[in-house]
C-alpha cells in the first residue's frame, strides 16, 4: 500500500505544472465554497461575514496538490500527506469555515456556552451537529489556500459526521442575532 501512495504522489507532482496545479485548485476552491452576510437592519453593520469550503473527493484533490506544490515535497513526504488526507475525508465531512462577527460574537465551539451554533443538514432532512470544531490560527498559508480570509477573518475546521448526504445539503449558522445558510449541490 505504500508504494502505491508514493506512486499517487509522484502522479500529483509531475502530471501538473504549478500554474496549472494553482488555476485548477482556484476553480475547485470557487466550486467548493459558499459564502454569505447577516447584517443589522438598523445600523448596515454586519453581524456576521462567513465563507464555508466544502472537502469533497474532488476538492480535497486539488487542495493536496496544491499543499504539495507550495510545500515543495518529495514523494515520500508527499505520500504521507495524501495518506492523512485520506484517512481525514473517511472520518467525516470537513469544512473550513473563515468567518468575522463582531467581538461580542466570537465564541464559535462546540461547547455548550457557545455564540454560534452550527448544523449541517442533508436532502434527506436529517440534521447533524459537528464531531468537532477546531480553531485553525490564520498565517500565509492560509491565506494562499483560502484567499477570502482577510486581517478579521477567524478560521475554523469543522468535522461533522460521515452521513449520507444526498444530491443537496446545507450547513447552517444559528445564533441569537440571526441564521444563515449555505446550500451545495452535489453533481
Amino acid at each position: 500500500m505504500g508504494k502505491r501512495l508514493i506512486t499517487v504522489a509522484v502522479a500529483l507532482c509531475v502530471v501538473l505544472t504549478g500554474g496549472e496545479i494553482f488555476a485548477a485548485y482556484r476553480g475547485d476552491l470557487r466550486r467548493a465554497t459558499k459564502s454569505a452576510r447577516i447584517y443589522s437592519s438598523e445600523t448596515l453593520e454586519a453581524k456576521l461575514i462567513w465563507h464555508a469550503t466544502f472537502f469533497s473527493k474532488k476538492f480535497r484533490r486539488s487542495f493536496e496538490k496544491k499543499h504539495i506544490k507550495i510545500h515543495h515535497m518529495g514523494a515520500l513526504e508527499a505520500a504521507r500527506f495524501v495518506q492523512e488526507q485520506e484517512y481525514k475525508q473517511g472520518r467525516g465531512w470537513d469544512f473550513f469555515i473563515g468567518f468575522y462577527t463582531k467581538d461580542d460574537y466570537k465564541k464559535f465551539s462546540n461547547e455548550p456556552d457557545t455564540f454560534w451554533r452550527i448544523q449541517l443538514e442533508t436532502a434527506g432532512g436529517e440534521v447533524v451537529a459537528p464531531t468537532s470544531i477546531e480553531m485553525i490560527p490564520i498565517g500565509p498559508y492560509e491565506r494562499i489556500m483560502y484567499p477570502y480570509l482577510n486581517r478579521w477573518s477567524k478560521g475554523y475546521r469543522v468535522t461533522f459526521p460521515k452521513v449520507v448526504l444526498g444530491r443537496r445539503f446545507s450547513v447552517t449558522l444559528l445564533s441569537i442575532v440571526g441564521e444563515s445558510t449555505l446550500t451545495w449541490k452535489v453533481k
